[in-house]
């Protein structure tokens, strides 16, 4: 399994980026943020395998 925090600003961008990985096993987000100091906090947390980051341009 493929642990993921995930950091977008823009929540609907969140919502639909879960339900796009959600019918895929292989996937858990473990986490959401909403700006680069969150998601260094969760990592630093969490310890995600991945951090899917809009950067925001």
């Amino acid at each position: 399994m493929i642990k993921i925090v995930m950091i977008d600003s823009q929540e609907l961008s969140r919502q639909g980026m879960e339900l796009f990985l959600s019918p895929h096993n292989d996937f858990k987000i473990i986490g959401y943020g909403k700006d680069d100091y969150e998601a260094i906090k969760l990592t630093a947390e969490l310890h995600p395998d991945v951090v899917l980051m809009d950067t925001g341009r």
